[in-house]
């Protein structure tokens, strides 16, 4: 199908100018009334770039005026404004408890703060409260060296909340797709298979810095420079099929260079015909849970 056909979907009439082309498919999406989506966000890097991958997952469906479905990791949960409910092993809906996270994960910025630089309870210095354990006693659960060949696995318990706390604070397609329109600096435009039309480009440091970058915590830290490239896919019907981006984030912290990586890629489906079903027990849970604020698209 040609590009011409494609705006007449779109509404729009395209002049040749990619960037506006791309900018007219961003406002488009944003009248869409519900969509199914799939998130995967890479990240790698850290002193001299060095640190094996991790991905994250989150699969999800969005209708206009209803709770967002979240999943990961075999956690479910209903996003609504502020207010978020999973359900937890024996079934029941329960609101996310912020105090267990900050207990869990070591207070104000919990396993970010380790992973980013800062000093966790035991991790290196002065041995943690109590002393250690007496030699050859049991390590507790998710303690112990790591398994051959990779990084250990950490408890169930602790896995849980770790998906609790990422479906908690899950950016939407939609707000990616918003901040991804208004950080493209140049942009290019191919035809693909099937009528598929594909842009792609380089995105400006804030908009890079904005997307995935690095952010410091309270202002405190090192700098870091922003940069990266990005891809969008509008199929035959005018449609976003689906976009990716990655940014790579440089920068120096007591005289070693740190470089980090984040790929993130969205693949969206049934547009418009995607609906959110709440079970009973969950919805009551939301109620119960306090104000939200409903997001739109």
């Amino acid at each position: 199908m040609s590009m011409i056909l494609a705006s007449l979907f779109l509404g729009v009439v395209f002049q040749g100018d990619p960037a506006q082309e791309l900018a007219a498919v961003v406002a488009r999406a944003r009248k869409v009334e519900s969509y199914a989506f799939q998130v995967e966000t890479t990240s790698s890097g850290g002193f001299r770039g060095r640190g094996a991958p991790a991905t994250l997952s989150v699969l999800g469906a969005w209708q206009q005026g209803r709770p967002v479905r979240l999943e990961s990791g075999g956690t479910v949960a209903f996003r609504d404004g502020e207010r978020t409910v999973f359900q937890d092993a024996e079934g029941d809906w329960k609101a996310f408890d912020r105090g267990a996270m900050r207990g869990r994960f070591g207070g104000r910025g919990g396993a970010a703060a380790g992973r980013l630089g800062g000093r966790r309870e035991g991790a290196g210095g002065e041995p943690p409260e109590g002393g250690r354990p007496p030699e050859g006693a049991e390590p507790p659960p998710g303690a112990g060296p790591p398994p051959a060949g990779g990084a250990r696995e950490p408890d169930p318990e602790r896995r849980a909340m770790m998906d609790r706390m990422m479906l908690l604070r899950a950016p939407l397609p939609h707000a990616l797709l918003a901040d991804l329109g208004a950080g493209v600096g140049e942009v290019e435009r191919s035809e693909g298979e099937g009528g598929a039309v594909h842009y792609h480009g380089t995105l400006t440091p804030e908009g890079a810095a904005k997307l995935g970058g690095l952010r410091r915590p309270g202002g405190r830290g090192p700098e870091f420079e922003h940069s990266g490239s990005f891809e969008l896919t509008v199929g035959a019907d005018g449609r976003i099929q689906g976009f990716a981006y990655e940014v790579v984030s440089k920068g120096s912290f007591r005289g070693r260079e740190i470089e980090l990586k984040r790929s993130t890629r969205v693949v969206i489906s049934g547009i418009g015909s995607t609906t959110v079903e709440v079970p009973a027990a969950a919805a009551a849970a939301l109620a119960s849970s306090g104000a939200g604020s409903d997001e739109e698209f």
